[in-house]
């Protein structure tokens, strides 16, 4: 459901670009299908080093898959919203590597605040990352349902 919206970014050349057209197709995802609930997937991206990054990707899109086929409601995480071709586009991607991940923090930040997400799963290792450690305090601070993922999630 969330790789529809990937045309709707095609044109997104900024953080906030996307961050408006994804509120936007939450928006219209919850309306349209009489959901109450929409859930965030969580987790460790970049805080390994830059050589493991696909390979995090990778493991935050099967636990994203997974969940999907767990639970009755819409589940996406940032691998749904950000391919490469997005990546290669933003602004925000050509900053310095502290700058960029402060501007990651604060737009997932903003996304969980926007009133559509209900649920967050932080899955393993989460506490390692910096940007899943402020979706997490972030989840706490406005009441959002946080579900801890465990590894045997993927071997289930």
């Amino acid at each position: 459901m969330f790789k529809n919206i990937r045309p709707a970014l095609k044109n997104a050349t900024t953080l906030h670009h996307v961050k408006k057209e994804l509120v936007k197709f939450l928006e219209i995802t919850k309306n349209k299908n009489g959901n109450i609930k929409i859930g965030y997937v969580a987790g460790i991206l970049n805080s390994d080093g830059p050589q493991h990054f696909e390979s995090n990707r990778k493991k935050l899109a099967d636990y994203a898959e997974k969940l999907r086929k767990i639970h009755e409601f819409p589940i996406f995480s940032g691998v749904d919203i950000f391919s490469n071709e997005v990546y290669s586009r933003l602004e925000e991607w050509r900053l310095s590597l502290e700058e960029k991940e402060e501007k990651a923090r604060l737009f997932w930040r903003e996304i969980l605040e926007s009133g559509h997400i209900t649920d967050i799963f932080m899955t393993p290792r989460w506490e390692k990352s910096k940007g899943a450690n402020d979706e997490h305090e972030t989840a706490k601070k406005i009441g959002l349902k946080i579900h801890y993922v465990g590894f045997d999630l993927l071997t289930a």
